[in-house]
């Protein structure tokens, strides 16, 4: 009998016994099922088998998939960095239909993803070289992650804020910024040290840019650390209008042009 053809089966059986079922299958087998039934998919997202959230690894030799509260992986290798791409974004459709969850934490080998990072379906990304810049006008154009919340960017010897924005104009935000954050993805206590309250993350003297749209991206450094924060349009709305009110002694933000 043809895997479809159990889909369809199992898509007649009352909710419980559906359910006993579904639990006792492995998760390559849950996925198969709700890439071909998308009411099975959905009825997986609702009894208590949970990934945990996905660590993410793209280099060189390929991917590789793991889920946090399950005993799975998955991974892929290929020379080519665009197939191994379009391998993962296949699988990450795949995998959403049954656990919609999010990535955790994802590692990318700059040299080899450094052209296609923009495309990755996650919403905190960590990548390692100077293509910052090009980034930002990718997401500035409206393409690209719409799903993006935090990009953290390591280099060893810092950054040149100059290069970094250049060809924009910005904002220079010398007063605080409280940007809300998810505890349980990101470590604030860890990556952002002393600038981090129950409310969110501090940023001060950061740089905004404003998308057509009216999507604000904040721009900081601290030493060998740079980040792209990208604020919710209602929410980054009303945090600005609170922190020019509460610190207009330090004047209007300057415009700049790099």
């Amino acid at each position: 009998m043809s895997s479809s053809s159990s889909s369809n089966i199992l898509t007649t059986l009352p909710l419980l016994p559906l359910s006993q079922i579904l639990k006792k299958l492995n998760i390559q087998d849950l996925l198969n099922l709700s890439s071909e039934n998308e009411s099975i998919g959905k009825f997986i997202q609702n009894i208590p088998i949970r990934s945990g959230g996905f660590d993410v690894c793209l280099d060189e030799r390929g991917c590789l998939v793991q889920m946090l509260k399950q005993d799975f992986i998955f991974q892929r290798y290929d020379k080519s960095s665009a197939v191994v791409m379009e391998t993962f974004i296949d699988f990450f459709n795949v995998c959403k239909t049954a656990f919609p969850d999010q990535i955790n934490k994802l590692d990318v080998c700059p040299l080899t993803f450094s052209n296609l990072i923009h495309s990755l379906p996650n919403e905190y990304s960590t990548l390692t070289d100077e293509d910052v810049n090009s980034l930002l006008h990718t997401f500035m154009q409206g393409t690209g992650n719409n799903k993006l919340k935090v990009m953290t960017i390591q280099k060893e010897n810092g950054w040149s804020m100059e290069t970094v924005l250049k060809g924009f104009n910005v904002e220079k935000k010398v007063e605080n910024q409280t940007f809300k954050l998810d505890k349980e993805i990101v470590d604030c206590s860890i990556d952002y040290s002393d600038r981090w309250y129950e409310d969110g993350v501090t940023l001060r003297d950061a740089f905004n840019i404003t998308r057509s749209d009216g999507t604000v991206f904040t721009v900081d450094s601290v030493m060998s650390t740079l980040r792209i924060h990208v604020w919710p349009l209602q929410s980054k709305k009303t945090v600005s209008r609170k922190r020019r009110n509460e610190d207009s002694i330090e004047g209007s933000p300057k415009k700049q042009c790099l």
